[in-house]
């Protein structure tokens, strides 16, 4: 395994995810801020690792494995704990209503993934969810 700079900053993406559930956790003031903000900080540590390995020309194999490893285990453990968050289920209407939307637009898209890479499959799995939460119409209370 080569530890260069960009797998580095991958490994540290990976230690951010019990980070991230130990704050969600923890009934703090501010818990909901910094578990965003350690969302947020995975998010461009992920474009900065790849950045940092083509400009420095630092790709490697293991750091091609990893990196899209990360990703979707930081993606994973982030919708797994807005599942579960009570809160959230209550103003989307039901627990089963937002986790059939979030499966069924993650189990849309994984069909067709595997003939796209980089920043174009990154976009999709992005927007897609996003796409399949903005036209779900809710009943007006």
């Amino acid at each position: 395994m080569p530890l260069n700079i960009p797998n580095i900053i991958t490994l540290i993406r990976l230690l951010i995810i019990p980070v991230m559930v130990m704050f969600y956790y923890i009934p703090a003031n501010k818990s909901n801020e910094i578990v965003t903000a350690l969302f947020v900080l995975a998010g461009i540590t992920d474009w900065l690792d790849g950045y940092l390995a083509r400009k420095l020309d630092q790709a490697s194999p293991f750091g091609a494995f990893l990196d899209p490893v990360a990703d979707k285990l930081i993606v994973g453990v982030a919708l797994i704990l807005l599942v579960g968050d009570s809160q959230i289920a209550e103003s989307v209407l039901s627990i089963k209503l937002f986790t059939i939307v979030t499966c069924v637009s993650l189990a849309v898209k994984l069909p067709f993934l595997h003939c796209v890479n980089g920043w174009h499959q990154q976009a999709i799995e992005v927007a897609l969810p996003l796409v399949f939460w903005a036209k779900l119409r809710l009943p007006p209370r």
